[in-house]
């Protein structure tokens, strides 16, 4: 490196090397900040997307278990009611344990001998 246009050359070399990194990293820190924020944005909106479905799937559920707990109070026939409320709320099965240990399903499947809906596993 004894002349000025090896040492001019080498010097110019590192200065662009230098440049490309540094953009390089501050282009990569940007782009991940941005990425990582859209992400954030997304998952949020999801989030609150599934949570108005959620919210929403319990208001109507509960509104037919109270409609439910009204008809029966009312007297209504319990094996009509529960047919209603499994094709109101598209159940596959819906039932009803009560307190004498007395066991009423829609669509009628008898339990198993010897179960008591009022104990839980």
């Amino acid at each position: 490196m004894k002349s000025l246009k090896t040492r001019l050359i080498v010097v110019i070399a590192l200065l662009v090397t230098l440049c490309t990194a540094v953009l390089t990293i501050g282009s990569y820190l940007r782009m991940k900040a941005q990425i990582e924020n859209d992400l954030s944005n997304e998952i949020r909106s999801v989030a609150s997307s599934y949570n108005a479905v959620l919210s929403n799937w319990i208001q109507v559920n509960t509104s037919l278990v109270d409609s439910l707990s009204k008809g029966l109070t009312e007297g209504n026939d319990l094996q009509a009611s529960l047919k209603m409320v499994s094709r109101g709320g598209n159940f596959l099965s819906v039932y009803l344990g009560q307190p004498d240990k007395t066991f009423t399903n829609f669509p009628a499947n008898p339990p198993p001998a010897g179960y008591d809906p009022t104990v839980r596993p």
